[in-house]
């Protein structure tokens, strides 16, 4: 089938970003099909994907429908014996048309890539306008990781505290494996964390040795 698996890096949602924003838009639209009681979605489902794959996507131009089919499905009516046999006529059996339909799919289906690609670059070109310059990191550096994600797990329950008077900042440890055309690093964690270990450069902050001349101990 062609399925390659691609780790995502860990609280940082632009990775897979084309999947977050479909359930984005799923929990959207099921919010219109539930009751007070949030029961009711599962029968939803079905009509929710739907109408999502007969929706045409932005970044691609056609819909899933098309993609998948190249055609959008039949709204067969119901079928009484005088019109059985032109719905059976309606569609095409012969091996040529089967192939014209092969072909014009693939052809849809790269020019989906292109503009999906295109849709890309100019997103990252937007992006990278309101960003500064990234921090120089490599093997063997320390640095800290962000906390914004993980403060939850701080508090263990205990009423007393609250999130935002957590540290900010984990670490410092150490980066294993640099990918500066990434932007992701991967650090030496603790085998407790549960988390896999490679962050998008946002999430990690230098570390800055102290100077134990002007600040002992």
């Amino acid at each position: 089938m062609g399925v390659k698996l691609k780790m995502t890096t860990a609280y940082h949602l632009q990775t897979d970003g084309t999947s977050k924003h479909t359930n984005k838009t799923v929990n959207q639209v099921l919010q219109y099909f539930i009751n007070r009681h949030q029961t009711g979605w599962v029968n939803a489902l079905l009509r929710v994907r739907f109408n999502l794959m007969s929706s045409v996507t932005a970044s691609t131009g056609y819909t899933l429908f098309h993609l998948h089919l190249r055609q959008m499905p039949w709204m067969l009516p119901l079928l009484t014996p005088e019109n059985i046999q032109s719905v059976r006529q309606d569609f095409p059996t012969d091996v040529a048309n089967a192939l014209n339909t092969i072909i014009s799919l693939t052809m849809d289906v790269a020019d989906a890539h292109d503009t999906m690609i295109a849709s890309q670059v100019a997103q990252a070109h937007t992006a990278n306008m309101h960003r500064s310059k990234e921090a120089d990191f490599n093997i063997g550096n320390f640095t800290y990781l962000s906390t914004a994600h993980r403060r939850h797990k701080y508090l263990n329950g205990n009423n007393k505290q609250v999130a935002k008077f957590m540290p900010q900042l984990d670490g410092p440890y150490t980066i294993v494996s640099a990918n500066p055309e990434s932007s992701t690093y991967t650090l030496d964690l603790p085998d407790h964390t549960n988390i896999y270990p490679t962050f998008y450069v946002s999430e990690l902050k230098c570390h800055v040795p102290n100077n134990a001349e002007l600040y002992p101990l």
